[in-house]
């Protein structure tokens, strides 16, 4: 997960200044919660808790935005 971060670190630095907020925006709620991520199952896929992460972000969030539209951003 380590350097998945830190990929996606070096990506938005390169990434206009508005794409590279909203990238920004997605790489830090990997950084930050790994350690959950990390604990997916069977039971709570990865990618279950990434939406809830998502979900809870905060009110304006694009990333609540993007999460509560179940549309993936498109």
């Amino acid at each position: 997960m380590r350097a998945l971060t830190t990929d996606a670190a070096a990506v938005a630095m390169r990434l206009p200044a508005d794409a590279g907020r909203s990238f920004r925006l997605w790489e830090a709620i990997l950084r930050e919660h790994a350690h959950l991520l990390l604990r997916g199952d069977a039971e709570w896929p990865a990618n279950q808790i990434l939406l809830q992460l998502a979900v809870e972000h905060a009110d304006d969030s694009p990333v609540t935005k993007v999460a509560e539209a179940g549309d993936g951003g498109v």
